[in-house]
């Protein structure tokens, strides 16, 4: 019995090992994150139009790209995104967080005054999946948004799934 735990520690060493050598050699990255947001106020959007948020001031894994608006996932696993969206004054806009063109989640943002919305979302992403923000349009009236930090969009991993990594040849 002995013998066999022994056995059993080494395996379990030598796949642990094999795991770390598969990151390396493939470089996938360990953390993924970002946060951005609209350094200027938005006009004239249209209907499903992605929503560009332009500074981008974290982007660890350069997952997100700044001049699209749109987050790719460069490993499968379990993503958080967040959103926040500031309609113009006395105007309204509804927004909404989308994943491959198809709407997760939905925010209106309007009122007499400037007004926020957001919402937050937890998805299972495999590798390449897009997820970004975009005007949804039903309920909007002037099709803008504030800007200058007020409106966001931020994401980040919060598990790999290594089991829907592809496989190493060679």
């Amino acid at each position: 019995v002995e013998n066999e735990n022994i056995m059993l520690k080494k395996r379990l060493a030598t796949l642990e090992s094999d795991k770390l050598t598969r990151k390396r050699q493939v470089n996938y990255p360990e953390e993924v994150g970002f946060t951005a947001v609209t350094s200027h106020h938005l006009k004239n959007l249209g209907y499903q139009m992605p929503i560009v948020f332009d500074d981008a001031f974290t982007n660890i894994g350069s997952a997100y790209d700044p001049l699209t608006g749109y987050f790719i996932a460069p490993v499968p696993g379990t993503y958080q995104f967040y959103s926040t969206i500031m309609s113009e004054q006395s105007n309204s806009i509804e927004t909404e967080i989308v994943l491959n063109g198809t709407q997760i989640a939905v925010m209106f943002s309007g009122g007499t005054n400037f007004d926020s919305t957001g919402n937050f979302v937890v998805m299972s992403l495999k590798q390449g999946d897009h997820v970004w923000v975009r005007v949804h349009g039903n309920y909007s009236t002037n099709f803008g948004i504030h800007g200058g930090g007020f409106s966001t969009f931020s994401g980040y991993l919060l598990k790999l799934h290594e089991e829907e990594l592809p496989p190493i040849i060679g």
